[in-house]
């Protein structure tokens, strides 16, 4: 089914709200076997929403807006639709009952504002919010359907999933099979050139792509839904899985820190942090992992070269010789940190993230990362320059994929 994402919203066009609606919707379209077509960005102006609408059905069967549907004089899509749909708004005592509800949960009393959520059109199918007073709504007329969503992100998410998600399954009959294979540590190119023949001698309704992003590539294959196309998928995950080695470190959605939250586990190992050029960064991203104090001991962040000294105990004279950016100090950084925080393995980062602090023989973008043991440290360096942002994000990921194969 041909399908198309409105956007409603000034803010967005304005850049003062990013749009993270439509990139989840695309996803969740694609696993659900929709071909999506169009993606809109337009205003709070009825005349341009239906402008949009027009343009997108002459491409398209089926609609997902987002946005417009607050209680506000600006939020004008829920009428908007309404008139397309050539409908009107009625009270929905159910809807008002349920507003009433999630209220009182808040300790909130109900207010004209929320009494004219319960206001929808007619001609439509509710589909319920459970987590805010906008309630979603189905539209079809001929063969014309057009699905509306809250714009607050996990409002949105939650009725797609539990409302809008059994809808598509009767919608859309195609059926497409996908897989993700997540590397870590190495260029796309390098991976495209080490499974090349693979990729050449593909069956013909089967697709590879390249998505990679910093420090990271994911590799997603698809085809169409058969039995016997789910038995290549599966060998063509094996073989491409047996190419690339330990540049793989997961399948489907699984992050990196899951990655290495997984393997502490099975080993029974504890970890600590020592960070400087990140700022936290890299232990923010073991956390975003539930159940992460499993075995995240916890960091610190020496960012400065006092800190590294008086609380990470860096010898001073390490420093003063080879500098802060260095191969000695990220030995003792996370050879100290280990045994402060008293776990097996000790990682440390330090670099410099830009844009100043470089010098002659130190370039921006430098970091060296090393992971300490009882036994040993091992340590490497690294150079990368793509602006502040983006080195301390690659020095992160880094630091991850190069403590993952030092523990498989």
């Amino acid at each position: 089914m041909k399908t198309s994402i409105i956007t409603i919203g000034d803010e967005i066009l304005r850049g003062e709200t990013l749009d993270t609606n439509s990139d989840y919707l695309s996803k969740k379209l694609f696993e659900a076997g929709a071909e999506l077509v169009t993606k809109l960005t337009v205003s709070d102006k009825a005349n341009d929403i239906v402008d949009a609408l027009n343009y997108c059905f002459e491409k398209s069967s089926l609609i997902i807006t987002t946005g417009g549907l607050g209680p506000t004089t600006d939020d004008i899509t829920k009428q908007t639709l309404a008139d397309y749909f050539h409908t009107r708004l009625i009270f929905y005592p159910d809807v008002k009952k349920q507003i009433e509800e999630l209220l009182k949960h808040r300790y909130k009393t109900l207010s004209e504002a929320h009494l004219s959520q319960a206001m929808l059109p007619e001609k439509c199918i509710i589909l319920k919010n459970r987590l805010g007073t906008a309630s979603g709504m189905f539209f079809q007329e001929k063969e014309k359907r057009l699905i509306s969503l809250p714009g607050v992100p996990f409002e949105m998410k939650d009725i797609f999933e539990n409302e809008v998600t059994p809808l598509l399954r009767s919608l859309i009959q195609k059926k497409i099979l996908s897989l993700s294979i997540k590397t870590a540590g190495v260029a796309e190119s390098v991976i495209a050139g080490q499974i090349q023949e693979i990729e050449r001698s593909l069956p013909a309704d089967f697709r590879l792509a390249y998505l990679p992003s910093i420090g990271e590539v994911k590799l997603r294959l698809t085809t169409t839904y058969s039995q016997q196309n789910q038995l290549l998928l599966n060998d063509l995950q094996q073989k491409i899985s047996s190419v690339l080695g330990d540049m793989v470190y997961g399948y489907g959605d699984i992050s990196l820190p899951e990655a290495i939250g997984q393997i502490l586990i099975r080993k029974n190992l504890s970890l600590s942090i020592a960070e400087s050029c990140t700022g936290g960064y890299v232990s923010h991203l073991i956390t975003t992992v539930p159940g992460s104090s499993a075995y995240f001991k916890g960091s610190m962040v020496s960012y400065s070269n006092e800190i590294k000294i008086n609380q990470l105990k860096v010898e001073k004279a390490v420093i003063e010789k080879h500098g802060a950016v260095s191969e000695q100090c990220a030995i003792q950084m996370a050879t100290n940190i280990r045994k402060i925080f008293d776990t097996d393995i000790g990682l440390s980062i330090t670099g410099i993230a830009g844009p100043g602090g470089a010098t002659p023989d130190k370039p921006l973008g430098l970091v060296f990362i090393c992971v300490a043991n009882q036994e040993k440290s091992s340590v490497q360096k690294l150079i990368f320059d793509r602006g502040r942002m983006q080195n301390i994000q690659f020095f992160a990921v880094s630091a991850l994929n190069i403590l993952r194969k030092l523990i498989l």
